[in-house]
C-alpha cells in the first residue's frame, strides 16, 4: 500500500507507455480524472500531437483532474 500526498491510495494505475496515457487520460476521456497515476518511464506523445487531431487537455472547468500523477520517476 502506498501513501500519496491525498492519503493512502488502493489503486495506483501504471503509465508505461504512451498508449497507457492516451488510454487512461487522452483525448476527452473523463472517467479516470480522480484516480491516482505513476509515470514508469519517459514517454513521447508526438504522434498523439496531430494538426488535424489535436491532444485535447487532460482537464477544463467543468471535468477538472482531481486525482494525483506522478512523474517525477523518470530522468533523461
Amino acid at each position: 500500500m502506498e501513501v500519496w500526498a491525498s492519503g493512502v491510495v488502493d489503486e495506483i494505475i501504471y503509465i508505461n507507455t504512451a498508449d497507457d496515457f492516451v488510454f487512461y487520460l487522452g483525448n476527452g476521456n473523463k472517467d479516470n480524472l480522480d484516480k491516482s497515476f505513476l509515470l514508469t518511464a519517459d514517454i513521447d506523445l508526438s504522434d498523439y500531437c496531430g494538426v488535424t487531431d489535436p491532444w485535447a487537455p487532460i482537464e477544463n472547468f467543468s471535468n477538472p483532474f482531481i486525482g494525483e500523477f506522478d512523474g517525477g520517476c523518470c530522468g533523461s
